[in-house]
């Protein structure tokens, strides 16, 4: 009774097979379909000069036809903080200046009664400066954009 000796087992794992493609089977796309794919980007808008109307390739300074500037300058940080830091100053140096006139219509006062019309004068043309000055720089804040 010679009997061949049995094999070992193999020691690899063995892998399930792979199930058969048939004809009739579809393959998954191997990227998403069109509709799940982003939008395209969008060409850039063309570029106009305001001065002229010239149509312009880029962002460019200056017009090559009429020298106008197309872009604008920013604002460096170091004059919005000039600019706060001035503000901060005279609002209460204005409202100072304020009580003082205020203070200086009734010290002003004598039994004629004129010096009540002469405070009351310096206030009005206190106030419609103040109130000049404003419209001012509400319009100028309104043109830059």
């Amino acid at each position: 009774m010679d009997s061949a000796p049995e094999s070992p087992a193999p020691l690899e794992p063995s892998l399930p097979p792979e199930p058969a493609l048939s004809p009739e089977t579809p393959l998954a796309p191997a990227t998403p379909a069109l509709s799940q794919a982003a939008p395209p980007i969008p060409p850039p808008a063309p570029y106009y000069c305001p001065n002229c109307g010239a149509s312009l390739p880029a962002p460019v300074e200056l017009c090559p036809l009429c020298g106008a500037r197309i872009t604008q300058r920013s604002a460096g940080a170091g004059n919005i903080i000039a600019a706060i830091a001035l503000g901060l100053v005279a609002v209460p140096l204005g409202l100072s200046g304020s009580c003082f006139a205020l203070v200086g219509v009734g010290t002003l006062t004598d039994r004629s009664g004129i010096g009540i019309g002469a405070g009351l004068i310096t206030l009005a043309v206190f106030l419609i400066g103040a109130a000049a000055l404003c419209i001012f720089g509400i319009v100028k804040v309104l043109k830059r954009k």
